[in-house]
C-alpha cells in the first residue's frame, strides 16, 4: 500500500515538474520577445523604460 502511494506521489511530482518546465519556457520566450521589442524601440530613438 505504501509503495503504491509513493508511486502515485512521485508521478504527480513528475507532472508538476513538467508543467513548471513548460511555464518557465513560456515565460522565457515572453521575456525575450519583450526585451527584443524594447531594444529595437530604443534603437529608433524612442525612450523606453524597462
Amino acid at each position: 500500500m505504501l509503495y503504491s502511494y509513493l508511486r502515485a506521489c512521485s508521478f504527480k511530482l513528475l507532472i508538476i515538474a513538467h508543467n513548471f518546465r513548460q511555464l518557465a519556457r513560456f515565460f522565457k520566450e515572453d521575456i525575450r520577445k519583450k526585451v527584443i521589442e524594447k531594444l529595437s524601440a530604443s534603437k529608433q530613438g524612442i525612450p523606453v523604460s524597462i
